[in-house]
């Protein structure tokens, strides 16, 4: 087994004592495990992907620059996120892109953003179309910042609430809470819209 193929079957953390040594193979494999997950992540608080991936090079830079400061006990993905995170709400405050920008409505919902529509009790053949799903995705990119980032959090990137309280600085019962309070607006709105027929929720 050559260096390069035993290099990609280290964990993160194995890959970040690797980048705070000096060895540049630990960086460029960390950027191809976490390239795509972050870039969706921030695509889906911004709406805008030229955007998002802006932001994940941004990340990724600021990652390589605090290599140092990662402790080996620590969960890589968590202490990035938290990085990927407060690049977001810098971008934010700058006013860069409207905070109530609606998502493309052209792009199909992947597994993971079926899976929580599915938690909404939605009829499997409703989920195909385009034009529910639109309105999904405009109603979660108009939840409030904490609300909007918890659920992203929580439901596409599969976070538990304590690795999310870590990310967002917060207790865990203010990270159940605005997940709750997002959850229920959502449902509420998909109610108010009259997206499904079936409305059991």
């Amino acid at each position: 087994m050559n260096q390069e193929l035993s290099n990609e079957q280290e964990s993160d953390e194995a890959l970040m004592e690797m980048l705070k040594r000096g060895e540049v193979a630990g960086f460029d494999l960390l950027v191809k495990r976490y390239q795509k997950p972050v870039v969706n992540y921030l695509y889906r608080l911004t709406g805008n992907f030229a955007l998002a991936e802006d932001i994940a090079q941004d990340s990724f830079l600021m990652l390589y620059r605090k290599a140092k400061l990662f402790h080996s006990t620590g969960c890589f993905k968590s202490w990035f996120y938290k990085i990927v995170t407060n690049i977001f709400r810098q971008n934010l405050r700058k006013k860069k892109f409207d905070d109530k920008q609606s998502f493309v409505s052209s792009v199909i919902l992947n597994d993971s953003e079926k899976i929580f529509v599915n938690q909404l009790q939605t009829p499997a053949q409703e989920i195909e179309n385009k034009e529910v799903q639109s309105h999904i995705r405009k109603l979660i990119s108009s939840l409030p910042e904490q609300q909007r980032i918890a659920v992203t959090l929580h439901i596409f990137d599969e976070f538990t609430y304590k690795e999310i309280a870590d990310i967002l600085k917060c207790s865990i019962g203010t990270v159940k809470s605005r997940i709750h309070y997002g959850l229920r607006d959502l449902k509420e709105e998909i109610i108010k819209m009259d997206l499904f027929t079936n409305r059991d929720f």
